[in-house]
């Protein structure tokens, strides 16, 4: 091998390093980790040295049959290989880039198809039942518990008497006032459905206390009623003996029969009592129309609830027909 040989194969290493230096700094401003710039760049350089070789082949073929033809079908076979290998790796479903937590991209149309066909069943939500609700100082120490875990501010547990003046307005502030809050250190937090129902119950049964503390003092400062005064009484007069009044007949069951759609009134006025029916029916779908037994369950968790409020209750007949109601696919508003 002479000095020239030497020389074009020196001039050949180096511009191989200097191409190998500019890539791996491309990739160091790019993020890309070292391995994959070393792995891809000796894979393109050894594609180039190999289809260098069969070009200088391929002129060693030319001079030596000095046929004008024989370098073009060459040029396109080479060419050939070279797209057809680019192409192979390209589509192969092994190569996918993947993201923690997450499935890898599609590449092909196959996975493209199945892509997320896989992804997991949502949890199934448990629901509360009518033996969570609590009273007195189980709410209280319900509420406690609450605030602690979601670390909020001491504010959002003083009863506001300008705002929480009846049920109604408990069931309308409490979700705004708390779904919107932050904690101490400023972060927002999501609040639980079941955790907003139990901080609704806190509060509506500081409201009962407070009602009967304030109804008891009044009845304390009342003026004691004055003595009777005696009156003389006239002979007693034996009046004929009134007919014995006959039998109130028992109160009828109100059975779920015919179309259920006259139910509708009766379903808008004792559920829009406490919430937005429009902000519900989407929710209520999901978690609550499953089975009669789900949307019965609701029901009545809602009856019990509505038993703090004389206004608002009602009655097992009129549960009966919400739930047939609900049930029936009607419009829930």
């Amino acid at each position: 091998m002479n000095n020239s040989s030497l020389k074009l194969a020196g001039a050949v290493i180096l511009g191989v390093l200097v191409l190998f230096i500019l890539y791996a700094g491309s990739g160091a401003v790019l993020g890309v980790p070292i391995s994959k710039v070393g792995y891809t760049f000796i894979r393109y350089v050894a594609l180039f040295l190999t289809a260098s070789l069969i070009l200088w082949v391929a002129g060693k073929f030319v001079a030596q049959y000095n046929s004008g033809w024989f370098l073009q079908i060459i040029l396109v076979g080479m060419a050939s290989v070279f797209f057809a290998w680019i192409g192979l790796v390209a589509s192969s479903g092994n190569r996918t880039q993947t993201v923690p937590g997450q499935p890898p991209a599609p590449r092909t149309v196959k996975q493209l198809d199945n892509f997320g066909a896989e992804a997991s069943e949502p949890e199934a939500v448990v629901a509360p039942t009518a033996a969570s609700v609590v009273s007195g100082e189980g709410a209280k120490t319900e509420f406690d518990l609450i605030m602690q875990k979601y670390n909020l501010p001491d504010e959002l547990a003083k009863f506001d008497e300008g705002a929480y003046t009846s049920s109604t307005k408990i069931y309308e502030v409490v979700p705004a006032k708390f779904l919107n809050a932050k904690n101490k250190n400023g972060e927002a937090v999501k609040i639980s459905d079941d955790d907003l129902f139990k901080i609704i119950n806190h509060f509506i049964n500081e409201l009962r206390k407070r009602e009967e503390a304030k109804a008891s003092k009044e009845a304390s400062v009342a003026p004691a009623p004055a003595p009777p005064v005696a009156k003389v009484e006239a002979p007693a007069v034996e009046a004929p003996a009134a007919p014995e009044p006959a039998a109130a007949p028992a109160a009828a069951v109100v059975a779920v029969s015919g179309d259920v759609a006259q139910y509708e009134g009766l379903y808008r006025k004792k559920c829009s009592g406490c919430h937005s029916l429009t902000a519900n029916a989407g929710k209520m779908k999901q978690k609550w129309m499953r089975s009669e037994d789900k949307t019965r369950e609701l029901v009545l968790w809602m009856q019990r609830l509505a038993k703090q409020d004389r206004s608002k209750a009602f009655t097992d007949a009129e549960a009966e027909q919400i739930t047939a109601y609900i049930r029936s696919g009607n419009k829930l508003y």
